[in-house]
């Protein structure tokens, strides 16, 4: 019988195990010792974090799937020491609600929502301060579904949209124009969405030359890694009033401890990381993606959502 290691919330294995009579789920810690009798076919993770990843892996594992699109905090230097394991991620399931997260980001810097709540009479009643999106030009950095989702939503809204890649391709969403270079992309948006993965090569993308070529009084959403921003070159940045907003749920590190000063900035809304749906009943739109790619190991089939290692993606 095939075992998974289910380091999920209890309350969530049912979603992820439904269909599945002659597999077993075993909860795991996502810290400490693991019994040494414990041993799986399957990895399924949402902690990336969790310090005992490289102990489960090696506990006869083949296959580990992990929640999260990103992969960067995982034991992968360990995971290469297993040549025959396969690492699978969640590419796409969860792209829906943080899409929605960046029209609520864009929505709410144009119209200003958080500003405009009040709880006592103001000074001027029926005095608007915000502005539209149609029209505005929007930037992706990334188009994969993440990207794709919120330039489809971007579209409708009446807003240009255009994106950059790392393959060049054409873009699969009409309406889309594709940009060579991330610096012809940043110097003609309004907002600027970033939605890559964090590898070595994205590390620090937006540093202080890159928001130097941004249009002034630009919009930034981070929903990717906080690591894709240079956060120092970024408070100048804000400061000099060259970026109007910064809207992240992402930052580097995570948690941000306190007294951070992306906390305090008038001209940053932070959130702690919960754009993809950051409860249990969010884990069940995650549960398909494992369950289709379960369905195939059990076949031994190939299997979709295959991260490289090296790559990250």
């Amino acid at each position: 019988m095939t075992t998974v290691l289910a380091q999920l919330p209890v309350s969530a294995i049912p979603a992820f195990s439904a269909g599945f009579d002659d597999v077993t789920f075993l909860p795991v810690a996502s810290t400490g010792p693991i019994d040494p009798e414990v041993r799986g076919d399957v990895l399924v993770v949402m902690n990336q974090r969790s310090d005992n990843l490289a102990d489960l892996a090696a506990r006869g594992v083949r296959w580990v799937h992990t929640i999260s699109v990103g992969v960067e905090n995982l034991p992968l230097d360990r995971f290469a020491e297993l040549p025959d394991l396969v690492l699978t991620n969640s590419r796409g399931s969860g792209s829906t609600q943080i899409a929605e997260w960046v029209l609520a980001a864009l929505l709410d810097h144009a119209k200003r929502l958080t500003d405009n709540w009040v709880v006592t009479p103001p000074n001027r009643w029926a005095y608007g301060t915000g502005t539209t999106v149609a029209g505005t030009r929007l930037g992706i950095v990334g188009f994969g579904a993440i990207g794709q989702a919120v330039a489809r939503r971007a579209l409708a809204f009446a807003m240009e949209v255009s994106a950059l890649n790392r393959t060049g391709r054409s873009s699969p969403v009409d309406g889309v124009s594709m940009v060579p270079s991330l610096d012809a992309l940043v110097s003609d948006v309004d907002h600027l969405v970033l939605a890559a993965p964090a590898t070595a090569a994205t590390h620090h993308m937006i540093d202080a030359k890159t928001l130097a070529r941004m249009r002034p009084g630009a919009h930034i959403i981070n929903i990717a890694r906080g690591s894709l921003i240079d956060q120092e070159a970024l408070r100048h940045a804000l400061d000099r009033g060259r970026i109007a907003r910064a809207s992240l749920d992402v930052c580097d590190p995570e948690p941000l401890p306190a007294g951070h000063w992306l906390y305090e900035h008038e001209q940053v809304r932070l959130s702690p990381h919960v754009s993809w749906g950051n409860s249990d009943q969010g884990l069940d739109l995650y549960a398909p993606a494992f369950q289709d790619n379960l369905r195939r190991f059990l076949r031994g089939e190939p299997m979709h959502n295959v991260v490289d290692p090296t790559n990250r993606y």
